[in-house]
């Protein structure tokens, strides 16, 4: 016998039954959308932010982290936990290693330049100035008593004992402007100095080693090779001083590397329905359009945004399935007819209490009702529904897993386009982070399970294109880039790409690579 839970008067759509494919999944969030930002650190942990505030959770939304004021990313299996200080200047207070553990930094640190740990050590100074570096263990392994210090790297790094951290530069050509007026000489992890032979002199420039070599620019302004036991390799006549994130000397023509999290895209495909997004897997819709924002699946897990507030979904088995069918009341009314919907959840679900919403063609929201669950995952709501068609929804544990549209397992009009033209376009990520050149780049593959090859120009606006044409031959796919540059505060880009009559949009959100 059919339980007779609530009971309500909207308008109504004509009744049928209405379930998603066998295979399909649905998601819940395992982070609850409460952040005001959400940046996945590892495959297990989340950097987010809230009311000011920075803390570090695991995909099962349980605090690692509980407040902070800056946490960096992960170099080397360590993120940098700090808090502001005085003067601008950010304090170390502790080391997070990729396993969930808490490190406690023993001495007063604050980290400038180079906000990141290099074979094992990091750059910080003390309150009056002073250059040491610290271990993972948040222990103090080369004291205070340096100054303009670079990261470690061949087993060497740069220092000298003027006053305080050398800024960054940009791209210069010669070295009378540049250089400084302290001597810079080469430690090792132990503290001991690199000896250099009487032809090289007294060096005021070393770049960080790279593939056993560095620049070191003398007092005579010789541009000299070294390698790591200190021997002179070469003299360059001329040298372009472009610098990589570590102060290594870079070729201008090096391809600019986006320093993100790598992420294996292996679930439903974002797919957009006006100005919000959902997830689908073919054709069949797994969880609605209604995100701000919204990656990929890696590994079950994706960040997405509802209403501007992020959480982190979780791909679950089992399907949300919801059955229309005549109620058993009587209608009361010609105008009127009596519609049980029949919802049954998946076993994640079970124990959730479900709220079934009917909004109107301007989605204003009509009618209301919550169901509790009695544990079975199933769910009877007896509706009376004014004839007209409307819009129900299924809402669960803050998440709309299904509604009324995807009867049938239809896509939105806009995706059902592109996927019926049989050309498919998947952004790699919805988040990146730039590199030192303030640069990033997006990969967007273009799938073509038409008859035919396709080809024509690239268009695209929001970003540079790695190349000017595509050729794609049927059931053929093609890798692009599309390039950022500028990125030198946090932003949200929109970039739309066009091959071939066929296009897609993505908003994009970029961070700067010094973000603390």
């Amino acid at each position: 016998m059919i339980r007779l839970k609530n009971i309500i008067l909207v308008s109504a759509f004509a009744a049928g039954a209405f379930a998603p494919s066998a295979d399909a999944e649905t998601a819940r969030w395992v982070v609850q959308p409460i952040y005001d930002s959400v940046e996945q650190l590892s495959d297990d942990l989340y950097k987010v932010k809230r009311a000011g505030k920075t803390s570090v959770i695991d995909s099962e939304g349980r605090m690692v982290v509980a407040s902070a004021d800056s946490i960096t990313p992960f170099s080397e299996g360590l993120a940098l936990v700090m808090s502001s200080a005085s003067e601008g200047r950010m304090r170390l207070d502790r080391i997070l290693r990729a396993d969930k553990s808490v490190a406690t930094v023993a001495d007063e640190a604050y980290v400038e330049a180079y906000p990141f740990f290099s074979e094992g050590l990091l750059p910080v100074a003390n309150k009056g100035g002073k250059v040491g570096y610290v271990d993972q263990n948040g222990m103090l392994a080369i004291p205070f008593k340096y100054s303009n210090p670079h990261p470690f790297s061949n087993g060497l790094a740069a220092v000298s004992k003027g006053k305080g951290f050398l800024k960054k530069m940009a791209n210069v050509v010669g070295a009378a402007d540049i250089i400084g007026k302290d001597k810079v000489f080469y430690i090792n992890p132990l503290g001991g100095e690199l000896k250099l032979p009487k032809e090289i002199g007294d060096i005021f420039l070393g770049t960080t080693f790279k593939d056993g070599e560095a620049l070191v620019i003398n007092k005579a302004r010789q541009y000299c090779i070294i390698n790591t036991k200190g021997q002179l390799v070469r003299i360059e006549p001329s040298v372009t001083l472009r610098f990589d994130e570590r102060y290594a000397l870079t070729d201008l023509e090096e391809p600019s590397q986006t320093v993100v999290t790598k992420r294996r895209i292996d679930g439903p495909d974002v797919f957009s329905e006006g100005k919000l997004l959902g997830y689908r897997k073919g054709s069949h819709v797994i969880v609605p359009a209604q995100f701000t924002d919204a990656e990929p699946f890696s590994g079950g897990r994706a960040r997405a945004a509802r209403f501007g507030a992020y959480g982190v979904l979780g791909l679950i088995g089992g399907n949300v399935s919801a059955t229309m069918k005549a109620g058993a009341l009587a209608a009361t009314g010609p105008d009127v007819e009596s519609i049980d919907l029949e919802i049954v959840m998946p076993k994640e679900y079970a124990g959730t209490e479900v709220d079934v919403e009917v909004t109107d063609k301007d989605n204003k929201l009509v009618s209301k009702v919550s169901d509790a669950d009695d544990g079975s995952g199933r769910h009877v709501v007896s509706l009376m529904l004014p004839k007209g068609r409307r819009t129900v929804r299924v809402m669960a544990d803050n998440l709309e897993v299904w509604n009324s549209s995807m009867a049938g397992g239809s896509a939105s009009s806009s995706e059902k386009s592109q996927s019926d033209s049989g050309i498919k376009f998947s952004f790699s990520s919805t988040t990146l982070k730039a590199n030192s050149k303030d640069a990033a780049s997006l990969s967007i593959t273009i799938s073509n399970s038409t008859s035919e090859t396709i080809s024509g120009p690239v268009k695209m606006s929001g970003a540079t294109p790695s190349v000017k044409s595509v050729r794609i031959p049927a059931g053929g796919k093609k890798t692009i880039n599309a390039y950022f540059s500028k990125v030198v505060k946090k932003e949200t880009r929109t970039v739309t790409i066009s091959v071939g009559g066929h296009s897609s949009s993505r908003r994009v959100t970029l961070q700067p690579f010094f973000n603390f």
